[in-house]
C-alpha cells in the first residue's frame, strides 16, 4: 500500500501544507517545552541523508491516511508505505509497520525531534528510527535524489573494478543478533556479493550459516571468517578466489585436503593455534595455482612443516610468516636451513613479511636476496634473536650485512621496513641508497642512528615518498633540512615521520609544522606523532620482574615475618581446653599441629 504525490484522491496538499504553517506559526506550546535529542543523527553511517523514517508500535487498525496525517505536520512527504498482516477469510488484516518518506532531510529531523505525543495514534505513542541505509533514496553526482532503486553504498562498498563487499561487523543493530537467520535475510536484500567478512562475534551463528552463504553468495571471491564451519564453503566448483581465516583455535586445516578450488590464489591464517603442517602439506598438493601464503602467529610446530609447503607453490608471490615470538618450551632452536632451500627456488616472490619472528636470521635473508631478484616488499621489524638463544650460541638477528645484501641484489625494491633492528647501525641504513626505486623506508626505534644515513637515502632515492624514523632518539632537525632542499631539488611529495625524536623538539607543534609544509609548496608533511612500539625497542627492558628494580616483589613484605609466631620458650597447655573440645577432637588437632595448623 503507498501513497505518493502523483496519487490523486482524499488527500489535499495545498491544505496540509496551510495547516502545517498554522501550527508552526501558532505553537501553544512554547519554543521552551521543545524537547530535543543531541544524539538524533541526520546522516546514515554511510553519509547518505536521512529522509526516509521507519515507524512500528502501530495500532492494528491504522491507515495510511491517518498515518499520513500524523507527519504531515513537519513537512513535505513523498511517499507513506504500510505494511498490513497476514490475509485471509477468517482474519483482517492489521497494521504493522510503516516507512515514511520527506522530501527534505530536514523535515524528517524535525519528525525524529519532535515529542512523542506528537506522534500518536489511538492513544499509542509510535516509535520511529531513521530507516537503514539501503531504504534511503540516494544522490546522485549532480545532487538530484533517486527516489526508486534504493541502495546501500556500505553494504556495496563499489570499488573501481565494481567489487561488492559486505562485513558483518557493519551490522550495529543492539536489539536485534547477528544470527544465521539474519544474515540469510540480509544476504537475501543485497544479492550477490563477491567479497563477504564474516568478521563480528559469530557465536549466534548455526552449522546453517555455510550453506546460507552458499546459497545467496554463488559468486563469492573473497571469504573472511572465523567460524571453523564456514570455510566448508572451499569446494571444487566454488569461486572463492582468497580466503582469511582468523582468530581460530579449532580449525586444523583437513577442510582444504581433497579439494581443488580452480580459483583459489589466496590463502592465509592467523592466530589459528590448532593448524596442523602435516595437513597443510598435503593440501598444497591440490593448491599449486596459490600465490598469497600468510602464515602468521601460528603454531611453532608448524615452522618445520613451511619449508616443504613452500616447496609445493612454484607460483608464489607473496609469503608472510610474522608473529613466532614465543620458544614453546622448546631448548634448541629450529635451523634455517631448510628454509633457506626452499626459498632457493621461490624466484616470482615479490613481497615477504618475516616481522616479529625471531627464527629469522642473517642466512634466510641472504638466501632470500640471491633467489628473489623481483622482490619488491620486505619487512623484517623486529627479528630479533632471543637473549637465550644468543646464550647457547645461536647466530643473533638480522644485521647490517643482510640488509645490504637485499639493498644490493634487489634493484625493484620499494618497501623496506628495518624497524627495532638490535644489531641495525648506520651502516645497514645507508646501504638502503642504491635501492633507487625505494618508495617507503620505514626505520624505528634504534636510538643508536643519527640522521645521516637517512640524508643519504634522501639524496639518492628520488622516488622516495614516505620515511619513518619514529623513536630513533637522535635524530636532529638536519633531516627535516635535508627534506627540504632534496624536495626542491626532485620536486616530490614526501611524507616525513619524526615522533619521538630530537627533531620534534623544534618542530613539536602542528603549527611549526604547517609553516614548513607551506614553506615546500605543501609537497613535504611533517608528522610528529611517535608511532613507536615501546615494547619492541630492543633497548626496552620491562624491570617489573627485574630483581634489581624498586618494584620487586618481597612475599615477606606481603607476609609479614613468621619471627615469634612461634616460639619455641612459651608453652601452651591444652589440657585447659579438653572439656570444651569434642572426644574426638584432640587426636585430630594433634595432627594439625603436627603439619603446622594452628586452628582452635
Amino acid at each position: 500500500m503507498f501513497f505518493n504525490e502523483n496519487v490523486a484522491g482524499i488527500f489535499y496538499p495545498d491544505l496540509l501544507q496551510v495547516v502545517h504553517r498554522e501550527i508552526s506559526t501558532n505553537n501553544v506550546y512554547g519554543d521552551h517545552f521543545t524537547i530535543s535529542t543531541p544524539n538524533i543523527p541526520t546522516h546514515t553511517e554511510d553519509g547518505i541523508p536521512i529522509r526516509k523514517l521507519y515507524v512500528t508500535n502501530l495500532p492494528p487498525k491504522t491507515t495510511r491516511t491517518e498515518l499520513f496525517g500524523v507527519f504531515a505536520q513537519y513537512g513535505y512527504i513523498r511517499s507513506c508505505w504500510l505494511r498490513m498482516g497476514e490475509k485471509g477469510p477468517n482474519k483482517t488484516p492489521s497494521a504493522t509497520y510503516g516507512f515514511v518518506t520527506f522530501s527534505n532531510p530536514s523535515d524528517a529531523y524535525r519528525a525524529l525531534q519532535a515529542p512523542g505525543h506528537e506522534k500518536m495514534l489511538y492513544g499509542r505513542v509510535l516509535r520511529i528510527s531513521p530507516a537503514d541505509s539501503w531504504h534511503q533514496p540516494v544522490e546522485d553526482s549532480t545532487g538530484r535524489v533517486i527516489w526508486s532503486n534504493y541502495t546501500n553504498k556500505r553494504a556495496e562498498a563499489l570499488t573501481d573494478d565494481g567489487i561488492r563487499t559486505y562485513k558483518t561487523s557493519w551490522w550495529q543493530h543492539d536489539s536485534v543478533v547477528m544470527t544465521t537467520a539474519v544474515l540469510r535475510r540480509l544476504l537475501q536484500r543485497l544479492g550477490s556479493l563477491t567479497r563477504l567478512h564474516v568478521d563480528h562475534h559469530w557465536s549466534a551463528l548455526n552449522d546453517r550459516t555455510a550453506h546460507t552463504i552458499g546459497k545467496f553468495c554463488p559468486m563469492l571471491e573473497e571469504l573472511k571468517v572465523t567460524d571453523s564451519n564456514l570455510v566448508h564453503l572451499v569446494k571444487n566448483d566454488s569461486c572463492i578466489e582468497y580466503l582469511t581465516v582468523a582468530n581460530n583455535s579449532n580449525l586444523t586445516g583437513l577442510f582444504l585436503t581433497g579439494v581443488t578450488p580452480p580459483q583459489l590464489n589466496t590463502l592465509a591464517f592467523y592466530n589459528c593455534f590448532s593448524l596442523q603442517g602435516t595437513v597443510l602439506s598435503a593440501a598444497a598438493d591440490t593448491l599449486t595455482n596459490l600465490k598469497v601464503l600468510k602464515l602468521d602467529a601460528c603454531p611453532l610446530s608448524l615452522w618445520k612443516i613451511i619449508p616443504n609447503i613452500l616447496k609445493k607453490l612454484p607460483k608464489l608471490e607473496e609469503l608472510s610468516l610474522s608473529g613466532y615470538t614465543s620458544i614453546e618450551g622448546i631448548f634448541v632452536p629450529p635451523t634455517c636451513d631448510s628454509l633457506c632451500e626452499a626459498l632457493s627456488s621461490a624466484n616470482k616472490l615479490k613481497t615477504v613479511n618475516f616481522s616479529k619472528n625471531i627464527y629469522i636470521t642473517n642466512a634466510v635473508i641472504k638466501q632470500l636476496a640471491k633467489s628473489c631478484p623481483k622482490l619488491e616488499s620486505l619487512n623484517v621489524a623486529a627479528c630479533n634473536t632471543r637473549k637465550s638463544f644468543a646464550q647457547s650460541g645461536y647466530i643473533t638477528g638480522i644485521n647490517d650485512e643482510a640488509v645490504a645484501a637485499v639493498c644490493r641484489a634487489c634493484a625493484n625494491l620499494r618497501h623496506l621496513d628495518v624497524s627495532y633492528l638490535a644489531a641495525l647501525t648506520e651502516a645497514g641504513v645507508a646501504a638502503a641508497a642504491q635501492c633507487q626505486l625505494l618508495i617507503t623506508l620505514r626505520v624505528r626505534g634504534n636510538r643508536t642512528l643519527t640522521a645521516q644515513p637517512f640524508i643519504t637515502c634522501l639524496q639518492a632515492c628520488h622516488f622516495l615518498e614516505e620515511l619513518d624514523v619514529c623513536g630513533c632518539d637522535n635524530i636532529s632537525e638536519a633531516l627535516v633540512e635535508e627534506a627540504l632542499n632534496e624536495i626542491q631539488v626532485h620536486p616530490r611529495h614526501l611524507l616525513l615521520r619524526i615522533g619521538g625524536t630530537l627533531a620534534t623538539q623544534i618542530y613539536q607543534t602542528h603549527k611549526i609544522c604547517r609553516e614548513v609544509e607551506v614553506a615546500s609548496g605543501d609537497r613535504l608533511r611533517l608528522n610528529v606523532d611517535d608511532l613507536c612500539s615501546t615494547p619492541l625497542r630492543p633497548d626496552f627492558v620491562d624491570d617489573i620482574f627485574d630483581d634489581g628494580s624498586d618494584y620487586s616483589l618481597d612475599f615477606d613484605d606481603l607476609h609479614g615475618s613468621d619471627d615469634g609466631l612461634y616460639d619455641d620458650d612459651e608453652e601452651y597447655d591444652l589440657e585447659e581446653y579438653e572439656h570444651a573440645l569434642p572426644e574426638d577432637f584432640m587426636p585430630q588437632l594433634e595432627i594439625d599441629i603436627l603439619h603446622g595448623y594452628f586452628s582452635l
